[in-house]
Parts: C-alpha cells; structure tokens; sequence
C-alpha cells in the first residue's frame, strides 16, 4: 500500500488520510447492527488520522483529519473531544465553508440537550438479537396499572322501607295526559252504478229500433200413407 510503503511522503500521507476516511465510514455503517465491530474501525481510523496529522503539513490535509477525529469522537457520545477536534479543524483555516461547518457543530454539541442525548447514545448497543431465541417479554413491573372501575354511588330512594303508594314520581317520570281524540270523518259512500253521482252528467241512451225478423209459420204435413202413394188411376 502507498500509506504503508511511502508514509512520510505527501502522497503517503494522503493515501493514509484517505485510509482513515474509509474505515471511519464502514464504522458508522456497522454503529447500529454491531457496536464492537464499530468501534474497533473507529480505533484504527483515529491511528490514521493521526499519523496523517504527524507527517503532514498541509493545511486542507490537517483539516479533514481533525475533523474526522471530531466525527468519530461524536460518534460514540465522546462530547469534549469532538468539540476539541472541531476548533482544531477552524485553527487549520482549510477555507470559509469548512470554518463555518465546524463551528455549526461546536455551537449544536455545546447544549445541554445534545450532550445529555450523545452520553446515553454513546452507552447503547444496537446488536440485533439472535433469530433463534425466543422474544423477551416485559416484566410485570413495565405494565400499567389496572385502570379504576369503581362507579360512584347511586342516589336512589329506599324502596323497601317506604310504601309504594308513598313513593313520588318525580315530575320527569309523571304521565302524560291523553291527547284528545279527533272526531272520526264520516265514510264517503262510493257512487254505485244504479246511483250516478252527484256531480256526474246524466246520458241519455238513445232507443235503437230493431228490425223485426218475421217467423215463418210451421205447417204441418200430413204423413203419406201407403195408400197416397199409389198412382191415380186415369
């Protein structure tokens, strides 16, 4: 490797700021799945960010390791350090905008809120657990109280020791008077058809003269005898 083999070069010392960078990326990567596996690459990304502060000279190269100290060391809830690394950054005067970033992180770390949050944050470990063994259940101490399911008191007369009769219905409770009864309309007779209606126009059917079909008398036949057939003699 060029940080190994040539280190105290400029070229060695990039190579090993460009190390640091890497190993402190794939740290943040694995802070939420494996804490040590994340704070082992955070301790081998702050050895080369120091060896590049050592044998470099450069302002930009000075800058952008102080700052990624800074990040590690917030990272793991380490406030003061982080806001140590972060005025280191500002002192190397790599340019405006850099200047500007570190002192945005200084002026956020500096509240109470942040600092309280990075410490518990720095103490957490986010292993996930192992697939095969059983949920965890809370213990009784996490659950809540029953909630109250007393009703309060009921202000009811005594019913048994005072007669029915006695007892007042409150004015709530009274019956209501009946409503008064509407006269019922008398029937309307429906027109039947040997009585037209009252309103309805009388219509004269006209007389139709039939014709007289006249019925042909029967005349009665005498029934022929034997002797009526015989052929007169002439």
């Amino acid at each position: 490797m060029v940080a190994q083999d040539y280190g105290k070069t400029t070229a060695g010392t990039w190579a090993r700021l460009y190390q640091a960078d890497q190993l402190m990326a794939r740290g943040l990567r694995v802070l939420y799945t494996d804490r040590t596996e994340a704070n082992e690459l955070f301790e081998s990304a702050k050895t080369a960010y120091q060896q590049a502060i050592s044998t470099g000279n450069d302002k930009v190269l000075r800058s952008r390791a102080h700052f990624g100290l800074a990040r590690i060391s917030e990272s793991v809830g380490e406030t003061d350090v982080a806001i140590s690394e972060y005025k280191a950054t500002i002192a190397a005067d790599e340019s405006e905008a850099m200047v500007t970033i570190a002192q945005q992180r200084i002026d956020s770390l500096s509240r109470p809120g942040t600092k309280d949050f990075l410490a518990w944050f720095g103490d957490q470990d986010f292993t996930p657990s192992d697939p095969a063994m059983p949920p965890s259940l809370p213990s009784g101490t996490a659950l809540p109280d029953l909630p109250d399911l007393e009703l309060p008191p009921l202000d009811l007369p005594d019913l048994g020791s005072t007669p029915a009769a006695e007892v007042e219905a409150p004015a709530s409770e009274m019956p209501a008077e009946p409503a008064a009864e509407m006269p019922a309309e008398p029937a309307s007779e429906s027109p039947t058809a040997e009585t037209p209606a009252a309103d309805a126009p009388v219509v004269e059917t006209p007389a139709v003269d039939a014709p007289v079909v006249e019925t042909p008398a029967v005349v009665e036949e005498e029934p022929v005898g034997a002797e009526a057939l015989e052929a007169p003699k002439q």
